[in-house]
This record gives structure tokens, sequence and C-alpha cells, in this order.
């Protein structure tokens, strides 16, 4: 929670003592911390701005979205230089995320979980004012700003799912006090407010993305300030410049870090880890049973050991990583759904007959990387009408059955998590890829399964 005293301002407080005077007093910080002295009367003049009116004028200010040439500019400067860049503009993005969640309609802020987090936020905007106090105008890199901005990032490894929990509760409350028939998906059609919360996501996990880049960037640059300089010329527009990339294999490849950034993302690499990870949740859901993953007409593993290498690029591959994992979740769920309903339910009959592999298509000439970016995956499942399709991106839609239990503790992106819950993950995966000017969309045919387009 917020400390009361964090620049708690002199008040001078005009208190009527009769009905014919007043007298000025004035109340110290420390006299409001110690409770020795109480701001009373009808009048409270407030000679600097308190705490919301600080969060509040930070966050008139659009917190910049930053691209790939500016995270690989910031190697250019020195950490000092770094970390004064860091405190102010993360400040400024606590401050958009924490404020910005309390002007939402409706009492959404109200909510249980969306409270945690704007409490987080407001801890966050209160131990980088302390730090700033503490260094005045000699900004430096020190293990105290580390263990801080560590200590940000690793309270907001939840915030997704908090206020994915939010939204439920946020829908209950409309209930009780309403109609135990409403739901934010329909009512968002007839209450524009409601389409106002659901836009105003968007903008909140752009600059939350904005937030966590710059603290696990600016960390990591700092922490190897000397240890990347041979990436320093790397272009985001793609690092095949002078590499003969025929003669040699995408396996025996390397992450090459500045930052956070990846500076030689091959996607295919990326996908293979996610769909890893998708296919032990697939299988802890359902009895063993996970669709195939084919690649360009090739098993995965084929693909890996024949396939020329990729043209690689900059990228943040934790985005990348998280983008596929979403999608490989919908397509084998809705892949194995689909062979379970045509086998009756029966999981050794379904087992028996095989389930169609979930398909994705990439280009193989590696200099197509440098202009097109584009990554198709397809199921075979259910697919969806053009109502459910005009929905998928929604916050307030999740095509599961059943929603995950709300008090389980997850971070975000955990793999205990379920197949399917909340209905976070397209919404957040578009988010990401617009993050860096990409975009994400999905084509579907009802009963014949469902192509999503990601544009990188």
């Amino acid at each position: 929670m917020l400390n009361p005293t964090l620049l708690q301002p002199t008040l001078e407080v005009a208190a009527t003592r009769t009905s014919s005077a007043a007298a000025a007093t004035v109340v110290s910080r420390s006299s409001i911390a110690s409770g020795t002295q109480q701001a009373t009367g009808p009048y409270c003049v407030i000679s600097k701005p308190c705490v919301l009116g600080l969060i509040a004028k930070e966050a008139q200010v659009p917190l910049p979205r930053y691209t790939l040439e500016s995270l690989l500019a910031l190697q250019q400067f020195s950490r000092n230089e770094r970390t004064a860049h860091l405190l102010h503009n993360l400040k400024q993005g606590v401050a958009i995320c924490g404020y910005e969640l309390q002007c939402y309609p409706f009492g959404f802020a109200s909510q249980p979980s969306v409270k945690h987090v704007v409490d987080n936020y407001l801890q966050d905007f209160q131990d980088i004012s302390e730090l700033q106090e503490s260094m005045g105008d000699n900004i430096v890199w020190s293990p105290e700003v580390k263990a801080v901005m560590s200590g940000i990032f690793t309270r907001h490894k939840g915030t997704m799912i908090d206020i994915a929990r939010g939204v439920l509760e946020f829908q209950e409350g409309l209930r009780s006090q309403y109609d135990a028939r409403c739901t934010l998906l329909h009512t968002r059609e007839a209450v524009p407010a409601i389409t106002h919360i659901e836009r105003k996501l968007d903008d909140f996990f752009s600059t939350r993305i904005s937030c966590r880049l710059m603290i696990s960037h600016i960390l990591a640059l700092n922490e190897t300030d000397d240890k990347c300089t041979s990436d320093k010329e790397v272009s985001p527009q793609g690092s095949g410049g002078g590499r003969d990339v025929n003669g040699m294999h995408m396996l025996n490849e390397k992450p090459r870090m500045v930052g956070a950034l990846t500076t030689n993302t091959m996607p295919v690499l990326v996908l293979q880890q996610a769909y890893e990870a998708a296919k032990y949740m697939c299988r802890r859901d359902y009895h063993g049973l996970a669709p195939d993953l084919v690649v360009n007409g090739m098993s995965l593993e084929e693909y890996l050991t024949v396939a020329p290498p990729q043209r690689s690029f900059a990228y943040v591959a934790q985005h990348l990583f998280y983008i596929f994992l979403e999608i490989l979740k919908n397509a084998m769920r809705a892949t194995v759904e689909k062979s379970l309903f045509d086998s009756g339910g029966d999981y050794e009959r379904c087992r028996e007959a095989g389930l169609p592999p979930v398909t994705v298509t990439l280009p193989d000439l590696s200099s197509m990387w440098d202009f097109e970016r584009t990554i198709k995956i397809a199921d075979k499942g259910y697919g969806m009408k053009r109502e459910i399709l005009k929905r998928a991106s929604s916050y307030f839609y999740s095509s599961a059955n059943q929603k995950p239990d709300g008090t389980q503790e997850l971070p975000d992106f955990d793999s205990r998590a379920p197949l399917a819950g909340f209905g976070f993950g397209l919404p957040i995966s578009k988010v990401m890829a617009r993050y860096f000017n990409g975009d994400l969309e999905i084509n579907s045919i009802p009963g014949a399964g469902t192509d999503v387009y990601i544009y990188l």
C-alpha cells in the first residue's frame, strides 16, 4: 500500500475557531505522520500537489512507445544515462497504469483484483520517488537501483491474470446490481462505457509492455555493459548482412542478446519452444492427447533438420513466444475437442483414429524475411461463426466452458495455468504483435478450422 507520508506536502489549514475569527495553522509532514496534528476545519489549502496530484500530472504525458531501433540505441549510452532514462520513464509509466485504471467507469477499479493492481502501481511510484529523492541530481547505477527495479518487475508478474480476475469480478458486480443475465460481451454493444473499458485495456497493456521492457532491457544492458559490443551494429531490419546463412544450420545458432532483444531471432526456433510448452499443457488436460506440428509440409523435427536457415532479425523473443504459445494452445485445444466429438467422446477411439496436425506456413526463402514477416498457424478444429469471430479478440470473451479458479496465484505465462480460461490470450497477443507495428488476424470456417496470421 502507498505510504501516506510519501511526498506529503505542507498543509496550510485555515480552521475556524469562532464564528467571528479564524486562525491559520501550519501542519508539517512529521506532525501528520506522527498523528500529533490533524488537518481540521472547512478549508484545507494544499501548497504543493498531493500524491494523487503528482501521479495525475505524470499520467497526463503519453509514454513514448519503444521501437526496435530505440531499444538497440540504448546500448550507446552509459549506465548512468540509462538509469536516469529508466527512472524518469518508468515513473511516468507506472503513474499512467495506476491512474488510468482508477478512471475506468462503473467502478471497475473497485474490484478487489483490480484494486490490488492499482495498489502495486502506487507502491511503484513511491519506490521510484524515494529513490530519486535519495539521489537528488546525482543519478547513478547502483545495487540499490537494481534491487528497486527488480522488485517492481517481480511485483507485476501476475498483473495480467489479476486484471482478468477483475473483469470476472466486474461482471459479477453488474449482474448482482442490474440483472443476473448481464454479460459484458453483450452489454458492451448497448453501453459505450463498457466498450471504452475494453479500448482502455489495450492502452493499459501496451503501457505495461513498455514498463516491463524498459526494466528488463536496461537492467540487462547495465549488467553486461561491455559484453555485447559486437552486436552494436545489428539492424532490426535483419542481421543477415555479410553473413553466409547458407553455410550454417539454424539449430547451431546461439541467441545473441542485446539487453532484452535477441538480435538473431529465428521465429521457427521460438515456435519450437512454444509448441513444447503447449504440447505439455494439452497432454496434461486431455489424457495424453496432443496434435503434432507440421511446418511447410514437414514435421517440426524434420523441418529443423533439413530446412535452410531463416534470415534472423532483432526482436523480443519473449513476446513472440507468448504469441505463438497462445495461438498454439487455442489450435491444439480446438483440434482435440473436435476429434473427441467425432469419436463420441471416447479418448481411446480418438487416440486410435489419430489427430489432424496443427500446420504452420512461413517463408522458406531467407530474403523474404527482410520484406514480409508473416506466419500462418492453422488448425482443423471446430472453426468459428462470423458472430463469434468478431468477439474472439475481446477481453470479455472466452470459448472455455469453465473459468479457471480465480483464487490460484500464478504468474503470467505459467505452464501450470489451464489450457483455456480467462480469454485474455488473443487480445494480449494482438497488443504484443501491434507493439512493434505488427498485427494478428484471424479467419475461420465453421466446421473446418481456423487460420491465424501473425505479422511481425
